[in-house]
């Protein structure tokens, strides 16, 4: 069973995957080359897809990940907001239990 410190650490790298594919998607390249405020900007785009994709698995709004996925012409999206909210989830049941 992993800690919670490396879950914490997967979730940080799977922020890291998901700002890493939208820069991609959106065609912004390496995010390195951004300057501070167009990475946060596109970080702030990404809390905002974790959010819909958090509402849409809760069923609170009409858009699906499939919905997502097509939005952004990658499957790898959804993929990643599931694995991102499993991670999560399990941080979540640690602090229960604990």
């Amino acid at each position: 069973m992993r800690t919670e410190e490396q879950l914490l650490q997967e979730l940080q790298a799977k922020d890291a995957e998901l700002v890493s594919l939208v820069a991609n998607v959106l065609g912004l390249g390496d995010l390195g080359d951004l300057n501070d405020g167009r990475r946060k900007e596109l970080e702030g785009e990404v809390a905002e897809l974790r959010e819909k994709y958090k509402t849409t698995t809760d069923g609170d709004t009409p858009e699906n990940p499939r919905a997502l996925n097509e939005r952004f012409g990658t499957p790898a999206l959804g993929r990643l907001l599931r694995e991102r909210r499993e991670i999560s989830e399990q941080i979540l049941d640690l602090r229960d239990d604990g």
